[in-house]
């Protein structure tokens, strides 16, 4: 190999090394998403199989959209004037948010800055995720403490990298 190939290559690896988000970057595909309640009772929020991508950028943004599978198809497609049980069905069966994140290496947190959220409660507001990446960082492990169903809960989701 030849001495300046080594060099750019070391360079590479140790600027992704000093930027936290280098790990985060790219696509993920959701894998599973359990919630354990304080009393030990474990609960799957999207049922057994969810569906999922999160995605965060070189610069900063991302995004998550997390599905059941399996979702009933309501009778119209004209949200306006679908019936009220069906709206509710929709609406706790998917989840979606996209805004700004940061790293905190120290910590093993990233922050999702909400800027947009299918939950308007969530504009505006910080999820703080514990992180952990396996398998050669082909696995992210996102951690936090979740509000579901009037109690706490202790979510974990687990994403698989796409690209």
């Amino acid at each position: 190999m030849r001495p300046w190939i080594l060099v750019a290559l070391v360079m590479i690896a140790t600027a992704q090394n000093r930027d936290p988000r280098a790990r985060f970057i790219g696509t993920w595909s959701l894998v599973s998403y359990m919630m354990t309640s304080a009393t030990g009772e474990v609960s799957m929020p999207l049922g057994e199989k969810p569906m999922g991508r999160i995605a965060y950028t070189p610069g900063g943004q991302m995004s998550a959209q997390l599905s059941a599978q399996n979702r009933r198809r309501p009778a119209s497609d004209d949200r306006t004037i679908q019936p009220e049980a069906e709206q509710a069905a929709a609406y706790v069966s998917y989840n979606a948010y996209f805004g700004e994140y940061e790293v905190r290496p120290a910590e093993n947190l990233v922050v999702h800055k909400v800027a947009g959220a299918l939950n308007p409660a969530w504009v505006g507001t910080e999820l703080r995720r514990k992180y952990r990446f396996e398998d050669n960082d082909r696995r992210m492990v996102l951690e936090a403490e979740i509000n579901w169903r009037g109690k706490s809960h202790h979510g974990v989701l687990t994403w698989r990298r796409l690209e």
